[in-house]
């Protein structure tokens, strides 16, 4: 009886082991499951450092590195290049990548702070991801379909249309334009860029018309540029700074058809003050703020600046230069039901 009480026991422990056992198992796969995957994916090792070691060779700081709190750090090698990467607890600019031997040239475009941006190395985009524990940083380079974005001028007589900035979808952001220049993407007129629903993030594009005259007098050769600034919209109808207003993710890059930004969709202007049916008493004052947008692409106008460049020949072949640049502001006026001006001015875009 003693001996089957034993041997009881040494079943039921090894029952108990063996149940345990089985439980570390499961648990640490469904640790791993949980964890982002690394398949395919490139693996490098994260660090906690102090505020001693997050050390940045000039001012400004960058954004990923303001937030006070953890800051992670690695140093990574992608197609032959170092790169530095810092990762910090900040809500939306948590990461900031740069080249290991030229820190200040890091990316800054509107969303290339963001975890999930993706960045071009080489000739191919990367992206990044961390473990649920925070000391791995997984690279994943972008396997997927890449489509065209371009500016064209929409029919409109122009020598050279070009945009340079970023875009911004659910899942990811994007440099768009040429390679970078000290972390900013110089302009071009096409570039390619992950298939994927977008919405602008922060956008300029220049046309620009080139004219030439000659007379008696000589010649003269002008080039006059349009700049245009723009991003997705933070307005709603009779509220300024909408945060909680529908994303129109409009700018639908396809494979097989490039997507043609040319400003030809109809605009619309939205009245973010006052709102609607709003009263006011006689003598108040009534701030009234007008944006310039495109609805069905989620953008707003907030700059248009001109810039002209004349160069003069005379008969004897000598040449005199001419220059302006400034903000083009339109003209508002605001009339009663019945016609009756009751104000006019210039209102800034934004």
């Amino acid at each position: 009886m003693r001996g089957r009480t034993i041997l009881s026991r040494i079943l039921n422990v090894g029952s108990l082991v063996l149940f345990s056992l089985l439980l570390i198992g499961i648990v640490s796969g469904c640790k791993k499951e949980n964890d982002t995957s690394s398949k395919g994916a490139l693996v490098f090792n994260l660090r906690e450092i102090p505020d001693s070691e997050v050390a940045w060779p000039e001012p400004p700081l960058p954004r990923a590195l303001k937030f006070p709190g953890k800051v992670r750090k690695a140093v990574i090698e992608i197609e032959g290049n170092e790169y530095g990467i810092f990762l910090s607890p900040h809500p939306r600019n948590n990461i900031c990548l740069f080249p290991k031997d030229r820190p200040m040239d890091y990316p800054w475009w509107e969303g290339a702070q963001q975890l999930n941006s993706m960045h071009v190395i080489g000739e191919t985009y990367y992206s990044f991801t961390t473990n649920s524990t925070g000391d791995k940083l997984f690279v994943h380079p972008y396997e997927g379909e890449l489509g065209t974005f371009e500016v064209g001028a929409g029919g409109r007589d122009t020598h050279e249309v070009t945009i340079t900035g970023s875009l911004l979808s659910k899942d990811t952001a994007v440099a768009i334009g040429g390679e970078l220049k000290n972390g900013w993407p110089k302009s071009a007129q096409s570039c390619q860029v992950p298939e994927g629903n977008y919405l602008p993030g922060y956008m300029s594009i220049s046309l620009s018309t080139l004219n030439k005259e000659i007379s008696d007098d000589g010649q003269s050769e002008s080039l006059s540029t349009l700049s245009i600034r723009i991003s997705n919209i933070n307005h709603s109808d009779g509220k300024s700074n909408d945060m909680n207003r529908p994303r129109i993710y409009g700018i639908k890059i396809r494979k097989d058809k490039p997507f043609v930004l040319d400003f030809s969709n109809e605009p619309e202007v939205v009245f973010a003050s006052p709102t609607k049916g709003q009263r006011v008493k006689p003598d108040d004052e009534l701030l009234v703020k007008a944006v310039l947008t495109d609805p069905k692409l989620d953008i707003v106008i907030g700059i248009l600046q001109g810039k002209h460049r004349e160069v003069i020949t005379n008969p004897e072949g000598k040449k005199s230069r001419k220059e302006s640049v400034g903000p083009i502001h339109p003209k508002v006026v605001i009339l009663r039901a019945d016609g009756e001006k009751v104000a006019e001015g210039v209102m800034p875009f934004g």
